[in-house]
């Protein structure tokens, strides 16, 4: 596990480096800012990034998926898998740093902006690939809700499951989901229902670590979700605005409370759970062909 947060903050955000008795795999990258940390961890191990052969992003989300193409930059051999509709944004992430900039505003500018990918180190993965790794059978599985091009990635075999942002964000022995808007919770209940067919040992989350026993984790994320949805749609019902649902949520779920002390002292995003309450809240506006105005 390689700890790419931002700046001097430690534990918010994992890259994971792993080797297979036939390949070098970096899943995840962290941010564009956090990249020479991956470089520094490499030369720790002995090796380069001419040493890798694959980089596998769950989404295009800059926290995931920023630092790819500067590592693509520095070895053009390396192929990245990544979901069909993220695949245009990473050659031209023109769209995805503006969306960026307009949902997590001075967050954005910190992680820094992607850089362009070619097209032929870029491979469309399509649900449930499998990649042969050696030892072990990579599967890629499809998995909105917390965006439409996230996927989950699964050490079939072994049942070792990088969860993306699809668990949520899991730190200090709390869960919480990750809805920014755009989110379906439909489709994120329904994504988590469905890895919890497979076989998982542990769950390496991008947010933060790994957890195990992994179906343990993942009962409770489909848990969490789903008090989520009830609590937002009686939020919506009451029609409750952005701070006065966030606030309910804080008195409601202690998890809530506990991650949002977290992002207060972390030095940035401090108001990542608000991000989370607008992403939620505005699912329901939307169901009803309304929307919810919301100023950072």
């Amino acid at each position: 596990m390689i700890d790419v947060s931002p700046g001097k903050v430690k534990e918010d955000i994992a890259s994971y480096l792993v080797y297979t008795d036939k390949y070098n795999l970096l899943i995840e990258t962290g941010p564009s800012s956090s990249v020479k940390k991956i470089y520094q961890f490499m030369e720790n191990e002995g090796i380069t990034s001419n040493d890798l052969d694959y980089i596998l992003v769950t989404h295009i989300h800059l926290d995931h998926a920023g630092a790819a193409g500067h590592i693509v930059e520095k070895n053009r051999s390396i192929m990245v898998y990544v979901h069909p509709r993220g695949f245009p944004h990473l050659i031209n992430p023109s769209k995805l740093w503006s969306a960026s900039k307009e949902t997590l505003g001075s967050l954005a500018r910190l992680y820094g902006p992607p850089i362009s990918i070619p097209r032929k180190n870029l491979v469309r993965v399509d649900d449930e690939h499998k990649l042969d790794v050696g030892e072990d059978t990579i599967l890629f599985i499809y998995t909105p809700g917390h965006s439409p091009h996230h996927m989950m990635i699964l050490f079939d075999e072994h049942g070792y499951l990088f969860s993306g942002d699809a668990a949520g964000i899991h730190h200090v022995n709390a869960l919480i989901p990750s809805t920014p808007k755009p989110h379906n919770p439909d489709k994120a209940i329904l994504s988590l229902e469905r890895i919890m067919v497979f076989h998982v040992e542990r769950v390496y989350f991008t947010h933060f670590g790994m957890y195990e026993p992994g179906m343990k984790i993942l009962h409770k994320a489909r848990e969490k979700w789903s008090l989520w949805r009830d609590f937002f749609q009686s939020f919506y019902r009451r029609e409750l605005d952005v701070e006065e649902a966030y606030s309910e949520l804080l008195s409601l779920d202690r998890d809530s409370k506990i991650m949002n002390q977290y992002f207060k002292t972390r030095g940035y995003g401090e108001d990542e759970l608000k991000v989370s309450v607008y992403g939620f809240l505005s699912y329901f506006y939307w169901l009803n062909n309304k929307d919810i105005s919301y100023s950072r």
